[in-house]
């Protein structure tokens, strides 16, 4: 069996189209997203929305900044 037979077998069992990846990055990261709120509000017994959303700016922030810088130049 060739590769690209394989490949259009793969796409043609699982219905894959171009939103499948989109559809997987939501999914995944709206569980990983309910995850650390249930374990914040686990520990403390409350969740605290600007804790939660400075944190999450403080990690993608850099890498934000980044891509925009060299959209810019590029």
């Amino acid at each position: 069996m060739s590769e690209g037979a394989a490949n259009t077998s793969f796409r043609e069992v699982f219905k894959l189209n171009g939103s499948a990846g989109a559809d997987l990055f939501f999914v995944l990261g709206g569980y990983i997203v309910t995850a650390v709120l249930l374990q914040a509000f686990a520990d403390e017994d409350s969740i605290e929305v600007m804790h939660y959303a400075t944190k999450r700016i403080r990690r993608i922030g850099p890498a934000c900044v980044f891509v925009v810088a060299l959209v810019v130049v590029g």
